[in-house]
Parts: C-alpha cells; sequence; structure tokens
C-alpha cells in the first residue's frame, strides 16, 4: 500500500492528445445538451410554447435535479442506472464510443493508451445512487411539522452536498475549486495513502479523498521504502492534519457517500493567475521582491511549510523572525492556519506528474524575517552596558541562552552555574557588553522566575 501510494506514473505525449479532444467533446455534447434543455424548459416553465398542464402537475424540483443528465452521463446513462455488474459489463463499450467520438480508432491503440483513456474517463464519470439507494438514502421516515418555513434533514443535506459536488466534479471549462479543512487521513485500496477533508459550509457528510501525491509534491525517493520510512511519511501526512485547503474533485459516489478530489489541480490554477498571467503592465501578480499572504500548512521542530498563494514554500527558522525561536511546533504564531506576511524570490515554473497528469507548479523562496524591519536596529541603542531587564527565554544553542529583553531583541547569555534552564521561562538579565557592528547583547542570567 505504501508503494501504491508513492507511485509517480509516468506519462507519455498522446495522454495530452487524449484530454484535449476529450474535453473537446465533452463541450460539444454540453451545447447540444443545453439546446434540448433550453427547449424543454420554455415548453415547461413559460413563452409562447407554455405547456398547458395545470400548475399542480409540475415536475417536483428534487426529482428534476436528480433527473438532470450531464454531458458524460448522457452516454452513461444506461450504466450508471443499473447494478455494479450491468455497469461493469458495459464500461468497456461506453469507453470505445468516447473514444470513436474523439476521433481515436480503438484498434489502433495500444492497451496502455487503453488504459490511460480509461482514467481520465474514470474521473469524469459520476456514481450516481440506483433507485434502491436513493430511496434509503433521503426518504424520510418521520413527518416534519413546521409553520411554513423550510426545514432540511440530515438527508436533504446530504443531497446537497452531493449535488454539489456533482456540479464541482463536471465544471468546464475551468474547474471549479472547492474549499476544506483537512481532518484525517487514511488508506483507500484504489490511491493508496489518503487526506481526509470535510467542505466548507456543509455538514461534512461526504468525505473528501485527496491521494497523497495530488495533496503535494510527493517524491517517493524522500521516503525509503521501509517501516521508518513509512513512519516518516505518515509524520508528513499528520503534521498537515487541521490546514485549510483548496482543491477540485472528481468521481463523486453518492451511495458511498465519498468523493476524490486534487490540491494540486486547484494550486496549479491558483498559481496560474498569480505567478504566470500577465497582468497590464506585463507583468504578473506576483514577481520577486513581492511582500504575499502565507497561510501554514503544517509546522515541525524547525520549519513550517506554507501555502503563498498557490505555491507551496518551507521556511526554516532562522528566516521566520530576525530574534531566536524555540521549538516551531510549539509557538502559537506558526501553527496550522495561522497567516503571516513574506518576502518571495527566486520564482521559477517546474513540471510534476501525477495520476497520469502533468502540471505547472510554482517553487520559490519565503521569508517572514526579510518582509519585516529588523528589531536590533530599532531598538538596539534603547539598551546600555549595566541594564538590568526583563526577558523571555527563546532558545538553548552551543552559543548561549537566548533571552529576548522587554519583548524587543535578543541578548546572548551564558547558561547560569545553577544550571541549563528552560525555554520559556521569564528571568532577570544583567548587560554587561555591546557589539555595535553586529548590533549583538550579552548579558548574565541572574534570576529565573
Amino acid at each position: 500500500m505504501f508503494e501504491s501510494a508513492l507511485q509517480i506514473f509516468k506519462r507519455r505525449e498522446y495522454v495530452v492528445r487524449f484530454e484535449q479532444k476529450y474535453a473537446f467533446y465533452c463541450e460539444n455534447v454540453n451545447k447540444r445538451y443545453n439546446k434540448r434543455k433550453l427547449i424543454k424548459t420554455n415548453a415547461i416553465i413559460g413563452g409562447k410554447k407554455m405547456a398547458k398542464k395545470p400548475v399542480d402537475n409540475m415536475p417536483n424540483t428534487d426529482e428534476a435535479i436528480d433527473n438532470v443528465q450531464t454531458p458524460e452521463t448522457e452516454f452513461d446513462e444506461n450504466s450508471t442506472r443499473q447494478n455494479e455488474q450491468v455497469e461493469s459489463s458495459n464500461a468497456k463499450t461506453e469507453l470505445e464510443k468516447v473514444g470513436e467520438a474523439m476521433g481515436i480508432n480503438p484498434d489502433d491503440m495500444t492497451q496502455e493508451e487503453k488504459d490511460i483513456l480509461a482514467h481520465i474517463f474514470e474521473k469524469r464519470r459520476l456514481h450516481p445512487a440506483t433507485k434502491e439507494q436513493k430511496e434509503k438514502l433521503y426518504k424520510n421516515e418521520e413527518k416534519i411539522v413546521s409553520s411554513g418555513e423550510k426545514v432540511k434533514t440530515v438527508k436533504d443535506k446530504r443531497k446537497d452536498e452531493y449535488n454539489l459536488l456533482v456540479l464541482a466534479s463536471r465544471s468546464m471549462p475551468q474547474k471549479k475549486i472547492l474549499y476544506g479543512t483537512i481532518d484525517g487521513m487514511c488508506e483507500d485500496d484504489k490511491v493508496g495513502y489518503c487526506m481526509t477533508a470535510s467542505l466548507d459550509d456543509t455538514d461534512g457528510q461526504f468525505i473528501i479523498k485527496i491521494p497523497a501525491n495530488e495533496f503535494f509534491e510527493l517524491k517517493p525517493e524522500d521516503y525509503e521504502i521501509s517501516a521508518e520510512g513509512v513512519k516518516h511519511f505518515r509524520s508528513e501526512l499528520s503534521s498537515r492534519i487541521g490546514s485549510h485547503v483548496g482543491f477540485t474533485v472528481y468521481s463523486p459516489d453518492e451511495n458511498a457517500g465519498y468523493t476524490y478530489a486534487s490540491r494540486i489541480d486547484a494550486m496549479e490554477m491558483i498559481a496560474k493567475r498569480n505567478y504566470i498571467d500577465k497582468q497590464k503592465d506585463g507583468a504578473p501578480e506576483i514577481v520577486n521582491g513581492c511582500l504575499v499572504k502565507a497561510v501554514v500548512v503544517a509546522s515541525a521542530r524547525d520549519r513550517v511549510k506554507v501555502d503563498v498563494m498557490g505555491a507551496e514554500a518551507t521556511i526554516l527558522s532562522k528566516e521566520l523572525s530576525h530574534t531566536a525561536l524555540g521549538p516551531i511546533n510549539t509557538e502559537p504564531d506558526y501553527a496550522v492556519g495561522q497567516s503571516f506576511i513574506v518576502k518571495v524570490s527566486d520564482i521559477k515554473k517546474v513540471t510534476y506528474e501525477a495520476n497520469n497528469k502533468t502540471h505547472t507548479l510554482i517553487h520559490l523562496n519565503a521569508s517572514k524575517r526579510q518582509a519585516e524591519p529588523d528589531p536590533s536596529t530599532m531598538y538596539y541603542d534603547q539598551f546600555q552596558i549595566g541594564d538590568r531587564c526583563f526577558g523571555v527565554i527563546k532558545n538553548i544553542t552551543p552559543t548561549g541562552v537566548f533571552v529576548n529583553l522587554k519583548n524587543k531583541m535578543d541578548c546572548v547569555c551564558k547558561i547560569p552555574p545553577t544550571g541549563t534552564p528552560a525555554i520559556g521561562k521569564t528571568c532577570i538579565v544583567d548587560i554587561y557588553n555591546k557589539k555595535d557592528e553586529e548590533r549583538w547583547l550579552y548579558g548574565n542570567i541572574i534570576h529565573i522566575n
């Protein structure tokens, strides 16, 4: 399972051809479908050709939603409305029809090409529940009495969430980005390790499964195929629980109550708008030297990983602050979900392959330290030799004990005779030396609270 989670599928040039032709085919089918839908709608709700049926005979809204056919379900409606056995037997036939509609002769395709086309087709498919399953999923067993306002049950909310996922998965030509909070991780029989998310502004009836290699740039060589490697990999995934991310969804399963999703897809779209698409001045919105909002998506002892408007970057402790910091994952300001301003540099485009698709992503360097004024420049002259100051112990290194004085700047102190103090403790410091060139303060800890 670990190996399958880390596997990066090899992509060939013909995949692009398939996806382009498939998108063109879907677009044309969609146009024909919308035209028929418009004619049907005019016959039902108005215009000169309004149906002469009483209002009481209008179709139920929920039933109308259930019966809407999107482009791909037009050629797949028979298989998706029947049981899994019939669906499986018809899948190959329907796939061949798609291939023919795209101008690809199935007889000229290799097995690998057929598998890739099947993968593309499968990601675009819906998996609606059968009639019997819908009856069980949505029928309310008890009568609801209200004063006239619409009262939604848990089943109603589940149905609304599924319809939202359907619309997002079929959005064309631009995929719709949804947002949610990462609430856990799991192993999936099809794709291996996944991050799970709950969709914003819903009750989270559906599980959003984001495969690990579609959540961040997964490099198998970074994780040794061993018990220790698996532990390291799971720790990396676990550190991202609680983050708020955007993603695109595909292949929602109505009865099972889950859908797959891709954060990488969403990052690619957001990064394109911010780092690639040119503005009126001929340059992208974000260029080297810009100050940009960053959101923490993972926190470790000596670093954080942040989402910088569609680009993920790692910031080491030394680039987070001008003053000393303790373990980063214990600092409230750097917890998952926190945001701050960073200065970006060394922006460049890279390609990343995941699940038979090549993505264009952005790599960059980000520094919170460079985006902020240096406190030593602002406060150094306020401290004099002989001053006695209140401080907080921020870090302990071979160099000495770093104490932040008056919440302004650091002072390097010797380890006191009483022993190594604890990080986070307050203390009293006597300043005994200053180095003007480096703007360093040196002191002795005379009391620890």
